[in-house]
């Protein structure tokens, strides 16, 4: 496990008190790829990420909350601008990863440019 900064790109549950987060990186082009829906966030996180997310406006869309695709969540699109740190597979850097993410902490002071490999 290593643990990386990457961007919330969307919010499963309540926008305003998210139950989970869908995360992206960057990859070598610059472009974002998911990373995968995280694990439930703690209490405290919820308040703190739902203050801060924007929603784009589209649709909601399905992603897998496990491994093989098994099972699925509904999230709504937000806009890539939150940084988090997060402790993730070390083959997060090679988009494979196979669990889901765990959110340690919103990073204020970071841009969504810093979320870089």
């Amino acid at each position: 496990m290593m643990v990386v900064d990457a961007l919330v790109v969307g919010v499963a549950g309540d926008a305003r008190q998210p139950t989970e987060v869908v995360l992206a990186r960057r990859d070598d082009c610059g472009e974002l790829r998911q990373i995968g829906l995280s694990l439930p966030l703690a209490s405290a996180l919820r308040t703190e990420v739902g203050a801060r997310v924007r929603l784009t406006g589209e649709p909601a869309v399905q992603v897998s909350t496990g491994v093989f695709g098994r099972g699925h969540t509904d999230y709504l699109p937000v806009q890539p601008d939150l940084v988090v740190e997060v402790e993730a597979e070390s083959s997060v850097e090679s988009f494979t990863n196979r669990l889901r993410p765990r959110v340690y902490r919103v990073r204020p002071d970071l841009r969504p440019d810093d979320a870089a490999l």
